[in-house]
């Protein structure tokens, strides 16, 4: 007999996935419904809708289409940042071109997926982004490397230290700034400080907005999905 307290007795995931097009939203039940620890609360097919159902039910993950009519998702994932601030927003797009992929991060996305991302990878990125990582697979990740070695990731930025990088990774891995402290040896007031620094050198306003430039420049390691074996 399961004692109380185990894993078993935790709460699915509820999720709340936004698409226009129903064969997508089947495809997306069908793959969720395997994993028996994650919930689809709500759908949404438009950017309006969107955000409505979202302060209706509160997911701890949306999973969102960036091309919607009227509202799209970015413009709906922007809305619902300012609702709740703690949002976890995940965009989930035909769209594989860098310039996409900034845009959604840029818009306080925590993750982005195209929707040509292997079986199984989506549930598990579904956790990923609950548990405060940020999510980027593959195909979007090559995206943004591309973007690298074409040399189009904007101007300006300032050579990132060792230090601050590995910090940068921490980020990534969705860590505190006090899991960070604990993690370096460095008060959390010390870590602030560094992505203070960090802030001003990649020119952004942000730890998600950093994580994304970092990547682009190639500063640390690209963030993947795990794949179906993890």
């Amino acid at each position: 007999m399961t004692s109380p307290g185990t894993a078993h007795d935790a709460p699915p995931l509820r999720v709340l996935v936004a698409d226009d097009h129903p064969l997508m939203l089947d495809a997306i039940r069908q793959e969720i419904a395997e994993d028996g620890g994650i919930e689809i609360v709500a759908t949404a097919v438009d950017g309006e809708q969107l955000v409505d159902r979202y302060r209706c039910y509160e997911p701890d993950v949306a999973l969102v289409d960036i091309s919607m009519p009227g509202l799209d998702g970015l413009a709906a994932a922007r809305l619902i940042l300012e609702h709740d601030a703690g949002a976890r927003i995940v965009i989930l797009s035909a769209r594989t071109d860098p310039s996409a992929v900034r845009a959604a991060f840029e818009a306080g996305a925590v993750g982005y997926l195209a929707k040509t991302v292997e079986s199984g990878s989506l549930a598990a990125a579904v956790r990923q982004a609950a548990a405060g990582e940020t999510v980027l697979d593959a195909t979007s990740a090559s995206a943004l490397v591309g973007r690298l070695r074409a040399g189009d990731v904007g101007g300006g930025s300032k050579a990132v230290s060792a230090r601050e990088a590995e910090i940068l990774t921490l980020v990534g891995q969705g860590l505190t700034n006090a899991q960070i402290g604990e993690s370096l040896y460095l008060s959390s007031e010390t870590v602030k400080t560094h992505l203070d620094r960090i802030f001003d050198k990649l020119g952004v306003h942000d730890r998600v907005s950093a994580v994304c430039r970092a990547i682009e420049l190639g500063v640390i390691d690209l963030p993947t999905s795990p794949s179906t074996a993890s």
